[in-house]
């Protein structure tokens, strides 16, 4: 679970997307770049 404490108006969670679910018509998405979430 995550818990936001104190979110800003350009707050945003993101994972590195939905690898795998493509034939279910998801799309992978996630980071532009990985570099900030490592």
């Amino acid at each position: 679970m995550i818990k936001i404490i104190k979110a800003g108006f350009y707050s945003s969670i993101q994972d590195f997307g939905r690898l795998g679910h493509q034939h279910y018509g998801v799309p992978i998405s996630g980071l532009w770049t990985k570099e900030p979430q490592e």
